[in-house]
């Protein structure tokens, strides 16, 4: 009888453990499947970024740079250009971040918010990565091109 007791416990023990791993399993996959923190918001929290090269969009002559935030997600910094007849704004320069660079909605990085800011921190900080995307000049990453992108927020009324 006693030894039905120990069975019948121990099969009660098996089962709360398997049910503890499913409900670990259960919370795990839905903490990974929360939805990302908006743009601004994960930039504000970042710690460093990568810079992973430049491309130069066909829009009137924005310059379009690469990145990757903590966790490896993407962010793209949009120095736009400045052509009025193409959507520009010739008093101001626009500093614009997106996660892939479509543009179809992005994060308008305001002078001297907190955001631009830390943009600026992460910038003068920033790890240049060399890749296969950006191999060759003038896209590969270099300081320099860091150095100007800074110059540019830090200066929005100057031509370029």
């Amino acid at each position: 009888m006693l030894g039905n007791k120990a069975h019948t416990m121990s099969r009660l023990v098996k089962a709360g453990i398997a049910a503890a791993a499913v409900v670990a399993l259960a919370l795990s996959f839905m903490a990974k499947r929360q939805p990302l923190k908006p743009l601004d918001q994960q930039v504000l929290a970042a710690d460093g970024i990568e810079f992973l090269g430049q491309d130069f969009p066909a829009d009137g002559g924005s310059r379009g740079f690469f990145f990757r935030l903590p966790h490896g997600q993407p962010m793209v910094l949009l120095v736009r250009h400045r052509d009025a007849r193409k959507g520009g704004n010739p008093e101001f320069q626009e500093i614009w971040l997106d996660r892939i660079g479509g543009f179809e909605t992005y994060v308008d990085v305001r002078p001297s918010s907190p955001l631009e800011t830390k943009l600026v921190t992460l910038l003068q900080v920033a790890t240049v990565r060399p890749n296969t995307r950006f191999s060759e000049p003038p896209n590969a990453p270099n300081a320099e091109q860091l150095k100007w992108v800074v110059d540019r927020i830090q200066d929005r009324k100057s031509k370029w």
